[in-house]
């Protein structure tokens, strides 16, 4: 994630958000592959699946999931 797309969220976002919202999109983006290699995607929703799975992969590991 660069910082054109973390604008929205203001100057001071913290590195730890920023690390939140860059798992949260590659989640996303690893669901849209999911539902669409299984075709459960419904007709209107195709565009926003696509979308999300066009997403570049995050080039690191994801968290270990303990609390911050």
């Amino acid at each position: 994630m660069n910082n054109q797309d973390l604008e929205a969220f203001g100057a001071d976002l913290y590195p730890d958000v920023a690390k939140m919202h860059e798992e949260r999109r590659e989640l996303f983006r690893l669901a849209a592959v999911r539902a669409l290699e299984i075709g459960t995607v419904q007709p209107e929703s195709m565009p926003w699946y696509r979308t999300m799975a066009a997403v570049a992969p995050l080039n690191r590991p994801l968290t270990e999931g303990s609390p911050a």
